[in-house]
């Protein structure tokens, strides 16, 4: 009978033939275990999608800001890089990682025994479709602040050499748009923390400080962008130039427009969810009684 079933199970109290032929066996003598095994299964393949999610939407952000925001080029006819090299590696590496990360050590949802068994594999359409949404908004949005703040807030002008931070001659405005884009770009991936913890719940459906690593990183990582575009030497090396009250208010702006722009997106998203759902209820419901008028 163990040999037969799909999953054979044996107590660890039994027989070692038993044993042998289990595929599981519970030292503990206890059937709840199984349960309580596949509630952490559950958890771990959950906070695997929240971190896949966090990491490549920030990816994305990064791409669309660096390939259309090249399209900026200076008198030389060479293209300004909307973030330095450095500035990537601080995003990637000292604010998103230790973030996405965090989001390993969220606890599983109360319902999370009611939700049917995963079939599909890790990239579905709903996963790939946060990726893309997430990593257009904010990528599309640090781009808006660091074009408004090149053109609008500043004179156009990009300087010459300004990608080198040891050279160039004009640099102030590029370097300005470049710290707007990089403490924007920070504060929406920070943000983005809140929107992969459920990305199909709104924020007041969330229970935002349960993870207390999470948000000790998020606060750790806000305060520790202010330094680098103010003080002399970090801000020379990252290639960029302390906000001024008119920067400061674009990534204003560009955070709230993200915040708002994604529980938009999360609550679209739920509704069409719910109601295909419900479509699916119903379709069910007259199928059973075609078959059963038949």
């Amino acid at each position: 009978a163990l040999k037969q079933a799909d999953v054979g199970i044996a107590m660890g109290g039994g027989s070692d033939v038993a044993k042998e032929v289990a595929d599981i066996v519970l030292t503990d003598n206890n059937f709840a275990t199984i349960v309580m095994a596949i509630r952490e299964g559950r958890r771990i393949m959950t906070n695997i999608l929240k971190f896949v999610v966090n990491l490549l939407s920030v990816n994305v952000s990064e791409v669309i800001l660096l390939t259309i925001g090249l399209y900026e080029q200076d008198e030389n006819k060479i293209s300004a890089f909307p973030l330095s090299p450095l500035q990537i590696l601080w995003l990637n590496m000292i604010t998103n990682t230790p973030c996405s990360i965090c989001l390993g050590f969220e606890k599983a949802s109360k319902r999370i025994m009611e939700k049917r068994p995963r079939k599909k594999g890790l990239f579905t359409r709903e996963v790939i479709a946060d990726i893309l949404v997430f990593g257009i908004l904010m990528g599309g949005l640090a781009l808006g602040g660091y074009i408004f703040t090149l053109e609008v807030l500043g004179d156009g002008k990009l300087g010459t050499d300004c990608n080198n931070p040891d050279k160039g001659l004009n640099c102030w405005t590029v370097r300005h748009a470049r710290s707007v884009a990089f403490v924007g770009l920070t504060i929406m991936v920070l943000w983005h923390c809140f929107n992969c913890k459920d990305t199909r719940k709104n924020l007041w459906q969330l229970r935002l400080f349960e993870n207390k690593s999470m948000i000790a990183v998020m606060i750790l990582g806000a305060v520790g962008t202010i330094p680098t575009v103010y003080i002399p030497g970090v801000k020379k090396v990252l290639n960029q130039e302390g906000l001024n009250g008119g920067g400061w208010l674009v990534c204003f702006v560009v955070f709230i427009a993200f915040a708002i722009l994604s529980e938009i997106y999360k609550w679209g998203k739920a509704t069409w969810m719910r109601k295909a759902k419900d479509r699916r209820k119903e379709d069910l419901r007259k199928d059973s009684i075609d078959g059963i008028e038949v």
